[in-house]
Parts: C-alpha cells; structure tokens; sequence
C-alpha cells in the first residue's frame, strides 16, 4: 500500500505536467515582456561609530522579488536575499570609501544594478587636548622625560605609512628593558579637559611587536583636584596604529597609598571629568621589554573636532542687607565709648593691609585686661534694623592675637523694653585686620539678672527682628585679656564708600585744611631731580620698592645708602627756587622710608654762600621704624645749625630760630653723630595734601594704554591658565593687598619648584590679543619678593608660527612685591623656533601686528629659580 501510494502520486504528478507544458510556454512569454527593477534603495545603516564599522543593509527596489548584493569588501563574494531581508557587513577602517553593488531581480529575471556609496559617520571626536601634541613646530609640548631606562627625543617619522604617513616629527622612545614599568611622560602647554561625554584619546604608537599600552592623565603636582586616570589598550605590532584611549573606561592610577587618593582607591573605575596637564605612557607595564617605539599626534581630531563644554560658571551673589542706616567709618565725628578698664580713641590706621588697606580714620581700644568683662559700644541716632532676612552685621577688626570678640545689641536708655538684647561671638584669627561677621541669625539672648526677660531666657536662641540703638563689644569676654585692637566700618556691606566723609561739613574743613607751598613745586623724582651725598653716602632715583604704608604709589623715590663710615653723613639738593619762610606756617613735609627707628635732621641753607643774609638753620624729626611714615619738619620751631666761631648773623649754634627768609639747598643729615649705616628712601619732598605727586604733568598726557586684550584678564571670570616645567597655578585672594594691587580680588597664585631652567604659565585666549595699533605695551601686575625677570611670550594656538611670528619680551621685576609690569613688544624678539620661523630667526627683533591667542609667561627663564608669586590685571589699562 504505501509503494502504490506513491506511484499514483507520481503518475498524477506526470499527467499534470504533460497537460499544463503549452499553458506555461505562453505564461513565461507574458512574464518576459514585463519592466526591470526601478526605484533601487540601498537604505545603509551604521551600527556603531568608530571603524571597523558594522554595516546593516536593507534593499528595496519597485517590482523585485529578489536581490543580490555585493558588499565591495575585496574577496567577497555576492549574497542572495528575498525581500524585506537584510544583510549585514563588516567594514574595515580604509582611506578610501568602500561601494556597495545592489542587483535587484524582478520575477521575468529582468535585473536593474546600482551602486551606493558606504559613507562612514562623520568622527565624533571631541577636542580634548587644548594643546594637542605632535612634536612639529608650534605643536611641541611644554617638555617630555623619560624614566626607568626608557630614552626620548624628537626625529623625522621614520616609517611614514600606515596611520602616520607624513613626514613629520615624532617622538622616539627606547626602552632598554631593565625596568617592568619603564615609560615617558609629557608635559603639555594646554590642559586636557575631560569635561564631555566623549572621553576617547586618540593618538598614533609604531611598534613592531604586539604589546600592551598604557596611557594615564595627570595633573602637576598629581591628583590635587582630580584623580589620576589610565586606560590600558593593546598595540597588535603592525607599524603605526591609532589608539583611542577611552577614559569613559577607565580606572584611577596607582599612588601605593592604602587608601589611593582623594577618596578614590588605586585600580578603582573611575571617569575623569576635570583637566590634566600631563600624559604618561607605559609599554607593556609590568614585563621587562626592550625596543624602539614612536608616538605622535597626540590628542588630534580631524577638522579640529567638537570643543569640550565649558566649566558652568559661578556667580557668587553676596547679598548684604543694609542693616546699619550707615557704616560707621570714624571720618563723621562718631563717639564710642569704654568700660571696665578699656580706653578708646580715633586715629589714623596704623596698619594699611590685609583687609583695611585704606589710610582712613579707625577706632583704637586698649583693653588693661583689669576686668574680665571689658568692652566698649556707642550709641546710635538711627537704630540698626533687623527686620530682614539677613541679619549680618559685618565689621573690620585688628588684632595680633586669637581672640574672641562678641557683638551685643541693646536698647538705650531702656534695654529689653521692647526688644530682647540679642550678641552673637565671632573668632579672630589674629592675623592684623580681618573682616568679622556676626549673624544674628543665630544669636542668643543676652545676660539679664532675672534670668529671662520679655519671655525669653538668658543664653536662649533668640533671632532679633526689631530696632537697637546701642551696639557694644567685648573683647575675650570672660577672660583677663589686655591688648591694643582696631575697629572700623561697622555695619558696612561691601561695595560701600568707607575712604571718606560723609558729612558736607568736611567739605568745608577740607578747603580750609591750609597746607602753605614753601616749595616752589614738590620734589617728587618724576622729573630728573638731581641730589648728591657726602660723607659715605650714595643716592640714586628708583621705582618706590615698598608701596605700603604712607607711599602706596608706584612712582619714583630717592634711594638713601648710608655706609656708616661717618657720624655725620648726609644727603640734599640745590634748587632753582628758593624756599620761602616768610609764611606764618613753616611746615615742611616729606614721605621718609626707614625700618629703623632713626632720628633725620632737616637743615636749610644757602648756596653757595651759606650763612650771607639768612641764618642755616635746621629741625630733627624722629622716624618710626615702620616704613614709609610722613615726617614733618615744622621750622617754627627750629634751631640755628653749626658754624665755624659758634655764631653767624648774631644767632648762636642751637639758638631757637624760626626763618623767615629764602633757602635753596635743603640737605638731610641721618642719625646725625651717630655711625648708622642702610638703605633709606625719599619721596614728596615739600608736597601739600592734594598735590599730585603720582607723575608729571607731561607724563600723565603722553601715557596712552592700547587695548590689546579684548578684556583684560582679572581673575573674577573664571579664568583658566596652565603651568608647565613644575610650576602649578590657582586662583586665590589677593595676599598682600598693597604696593600696585591693593585691593582685595582675585589674583592668580603661580608656585615654581625651580626644578627646570624654563619653567612657566600661560593661558588661551577665547578672543586674541590684537597687536595691529602703534602702542604696544602689555600691562600686568606682578607679585615677587626676588628680583627676577619675567618674559612674556606671545603665540598662536594651536597652529603656532602659522600666520603670526612666536614673539617674547623680557622685564625685570624688583621684588618689593606688587608691581605693575609694562612688556613693550616694538622693542621685541621672535621666540625660539628651530631654524628660525616665517623667515625670521630666533631672537631676531620683531615688533608683531598680528593677532596671539596665547601669552605665556617664563619665570627667570634659563634659570633653576623657585618661588611663589602673583599676577593680576593682565591686559589691563588704568580706568
């Protein structure tokens, strides 16, 4: 049965056949006559995007049933699929495009063939290296090293083919085996910034041996702000190869501390997100491998990439509630008054620095440390108000010691009437004047004998909301604290006007403030001035080198060296106008630098014959020994000074004697009988209160500042900049507000470990500094206790020598702290470049006209030198 079964089948099988052979020969001449394929799609979708790439391709084609493709891999053949099928393929990396052929087939075997391009992704390489690195002119690190046996140095690409096919520089590394972690590091001149998703480091290794490679970001000095990173990759030894590092991958890098660093253990995954400014390579870490390698192009993207996002800036918003109707300031008559022993009383600040660099008035409290509840107050004619939210009251206080002061709040006559007295304590560090702030936001109730008062309990927490009038301090209350402190602008925010009065009447006193000009004109070095010495003692005109205290200008003083040979030694001048004393005011005034507490004698004579109608005569003013401190020689009081014969004009030696007459040659006598010897400096000599002393009038007119920055770089915005060669930067307060930068902002800290002869800082510039004008001069202001020079170099990133000659001025910084520098870059050189760049050789002069995106500063270039030091108001022009 099952046999027969089959053959019936197989003889209706037959029959059907032989029957329907004339029905197919007209069916398959209908099927021939109809269109080919149209409308041929190849629709090519990459699957990832970095090569090699793997390719879906789904065809579609008008009146196909059936397709052939041809994937244009050499050696593959074509693959048959139906509709709505897809295939994929493997694309490898290539530097031509490859092409896909499709054959769509329609059912009368008609075919249509068309070929598409597959188009790679366009490389989504975010330019993370600032500075990327390739070893060619322009592109060159800060400096590279080797260690462990490993030797680097520059030479020409000595096989330009596989994924390096220029002629160019490289970098080449021979690694002599003696280590298991031999390898080199780079320095670069920008930070790498790992603030984008996309964290792959690409770079181009030659190696002809198959071995791994490690790749670690650091920071200089290492993991301060952000943790070392390494991401390891293997070279498959076939020439050059591009490695992309990517360091969304990778872990922190090994410090042998238990615990790692900054909270983050060795080998633990770990994404970077900050900036780096070292790279270091390692060739198969951990085995003892020999060779040559070579690397180049370090962290380049084609077409110059997408630029990481920046850092979101901060905006500090420091909100200060008027509180106080007005800061008290001590330049309005303001009384306060003291108890328990504590004496208080207004004078001149004593101490211009720190966080009061203003010569204004303060409030002087000596505290006898007789009491243990010592203090002192005032009472107001307008109540301090707290009915806001904040309840901050802010006041400058001076003290050498660590104390304790509290700020308590009363009413007066009637305390605790309406308002419960309120104090909130603040600590001092004892660093001279700082800013204390006492919020009243977590006060407490003050002492009151009954314990409680207006339902709140003495020591309770208690936030004022109310008006006081009556603001009292004490000073280590509890304790036997003696002591000298200062207080001033009390209740001020920041921002406000404390350097002067507020009352019109001053006004009035100023005018009628007389200062009597015995000088003709001032003396104030500006204007070629000639004085001479004698006995021992040399003098020069110099830029003020202390810009503190009672001379805070950057202007020219009168250097005074005094050797001590003589008892008698002394400096002075000859005038061209004669000083005239026949004014009932006979005061004559002089800024005097001095750190020793000295005696100067003032003497006025005539030239060249002494003692002919006017009698010599002279004043002696005793110096603090604090630096620049004014002195005043008041001549109505004076003596008759030395002669020969004890007398002249009937006037004995020492007699009093107040001038009346005319005198051109003041001559300064120092610790006169007594054998001093140092420097000494003068300044202002017979200037009044308002007299301009700063420059002459000629200079003032003819010191025009070009706006070569496009802003000038103040710390305040966020400002990045880089160091190279040891040297690390970072944005700080302003540590000694004096000298040319007295205020209290930002400036940037640069600390050289004096490891290398040409280390340095730079920064890049969103918006070039522009050089086209006829004035040229670039403003910085600079912080050094050492004279050293500073070199300014101006260039383009990151296509250095491109359009714009590499050009660098050197000024020489005095070291007597801020300082305002002035780079003349007409009177400039071209920086260093091997053979020269643009047709113009190193060291060359150059005056540039062109555009720089990079200033770069060398700390004593060629020198070992180490330090700390300053710069603030790059850029900047006087307002």
């Amino acid at each position: 049965m099952k046999f027969f079964t089959v053959r019936l089948v197989f003889f209706v099988t037959v029959l059907s056949f032989l029957a329907s052979c004339d029905r197919d020969r007209g069916f398959d001449a209908i099927l021939n006559e109809g269109p080919a394929p149209s409308e041929v799609q190849a629709n090519i979708v990459f699957e990832n995007d970095e090569a090699p790439f793997l390719v879906t391709i789904t065809p579609t084609a008008k009146g196909a049933t059936a397709f052939e493709v041809l994937s244009g891999i050499p050696g593959e053949a074509p693959v048959a699929i139906g509709l709505q099928q897809a295939i994929s393929f493997t694309y490898p990396e290539a530097e031509e495009n490859f092409f896909v052929t499709l054959r769509a087939i329609a059912p009368n075997g008609r075919i249509t063939e068309e070929t598409f391009e597959v188009v790679p992704p366009a490389d989504p390489c975010t330019q993370i290296f600032s500075a990327p690195v390739t070893f060619d002119s322009g592109n060159e690190p800060a400096f590279f090293f080797g260690f462990n046996g490993a030797e680097v140095e520059v030479v020409p690409n000595p096989d330009p083919s596989g994924a390096n096919t220029e002629d160019s520089n490289v970098l080449q590394i021979t690694q002599d085996g003696g280590g298991n972690f031999d390898g080199f590091g780079v320095q670069m001149t920008g930070p790498a910034l790992f603030t984008s998703t996309d964290k792959v480091v690409r770079l181009n290794f030659w190696s002809d041996v198959e071995l791994p490679i490690r790749l670690t970001v650091q920071q200089d000095p290492n993991n301060t702000t952000e943790r070392e990173a390494e991401v390891n990759l293997i070279h498959t030894g076939t020439g050059w190869e591009e490695l992309r590092f990517d360091f969304a991958n990778a872990i922190a890098g090994f410090t042998g501390n238990p615990d790692g660093a900054l909270g983050i253990a060795d080998g633990a995954s770990f994404v970077p997100t900050g900036d780096y400014i070292r790279f270091q390579m390692f060739i198969s870490p951990g085995d003892d491998v020999a060779g040559t390698f070579f690397l180049d192009n370090v962290g380049i993207c084609e077409g110059g990439g997408v630029a990481p996002p920046e850092e979101p800036m901060e905006e500090e918003m420091e909100a200060c509630a008027r509180i106080f109707d007005a800061p008290i300031t001590f330049e309005n008559g303001e009384e306060f008054f003291g108890f328990n022993g504590v004496d208080v009383q207004v004078v001149p600040n004593p101490d211009v620095s720190g966080a009061n660099p203003n010569a204004t008035n303060v409030l002087e409290i000596v505290q006898d440390g007789g009491g243990n509840f010592d203090g002192f107050g005032t009472v107001l004619e307008t109540p301090v108000d707290f009915s806001g939210e904040d309840k901050i009251v802010r006041a400058l206080i001076w003290s050498t010691s660590a104390v304790t002061f509290r700020l308590n709040m009363q009413q007066n006559p009637t305390n605790n009437e309406t308002e419960r007295e309120v104090e909130v304590a603040a600590a001092h560090g004892g660093t001279g004047w700082e800013e204390l702030l006492f919020d009243f936001a977590n006060g407490l109730a003050g002492f009151v004998d009954t314990g409680e008062v207006l339902g709140v309990a003495t020591g309770a927490p208690f936030v004022p909301t109310g008006q006081y009038n009556q603001p009292t301090f004490f000073i280590a209350p509890g304790e036997d604290v003696s002591g000298t402190f200062y207080l001033d602008n009390l209740g001020a925010c920041p921002g406000d006007d404390t350097t002067s009065s507020d009352n019109p009447m001053d006004e009035e006193e100023e005018e009628m403030d007389t200062c009597v000009s015995i000088f003709d004109s001032p003396i104030t070095l500006e204007n070629g001035e000639e004085f001479f010495g004698f006995n021992g003692v040399t003098v020069q005109v110099v830029q003020n080198p202390d810009q503190s205290g009672a001379n805070p200008n950057a202007t020219n003083v009168l250097e005074v060296v005094q050797d001590g040979g003589g008892n008698f030694d002394g400096f002075g001048t000859v005038l061209s106008t004669p000083l005239d004393f026949s004014n009932e005011n006979k005061m004559v005034s002089v800024l005097v630098w001095s750190t020793t507490s000295v005696t100067f004698r003032l003497n006025m004579q005539q030239n060249p014959t002494n003692n002919e109608t006017e009698r010599e005569v002279e004043v002696g003013v005793q110096h603090g020994g604090t630096g620049w401190e004014e002195l005043t020689f008041d001549f109505a009081n004076a003596v008759a000074a030395f002669a020969n014969g004890g007398e002249a004009l009937g006037i004995a030696n020492g007699e009093a004697f107040a001038p009346t007459g005319q005198y051109n040659q003041p001559t300064f006598f120092i610790a006169p009988g007594e054998d001093v010897s140092g420097t000494f400096y003068i300044d202002n000599l017979g200037a009044c209160p308002g007299d301009d002393t700063s420059a002459s009038e000629e200079e003032e007119e003819t010191d025009p500042c070009a706006a070569i920055f496009g802003s000038p770089l103040t710390f305040e915005n966020g400002e990045e900049f880089f160091g190279f060669n040891g040297v690390t930067v970072q944005v700080v307060p302003n540590p000694d507000q004096t000298g040319a930068n007295p205020n209290a902002t930002n400036v940037l800290e640069v600390v050289q470990d004096g490891g290398g002869n040409f280390d340095g800082f730079g920064t890049v510039l969103s918006t070039p500094a522009d050089f086209s004008a006829e004035n040229k001069v670039v403003r910085v202001l600079v912080w050094s206790s050492a004279a050293v020079t500073f070199r300014l170099n101006m260039q383009q990133n990151p296509n250095n020598n491109e359009t714009e000659r590499e050009v660098e001025v050197g000024v020489a910084h005095g070291g007597t702290g801020w300082e305002e520098l002035r780079f003349d870059f007409s009177t400039a050189v071209a920086g260093f470049a091997d053979g020269g760049a643009l047709g113009i050789d190193t060291g060359a002069p150059f005056a540039p006209t062109g555009q720089y995106n990079q200033p770069t500063f060398f700390i004593a270039p060629g020198e070992d030198v180490s330090g700390t030091f300053y710069i603030d108001n790059l850029g900047s022009c006087p307002e």
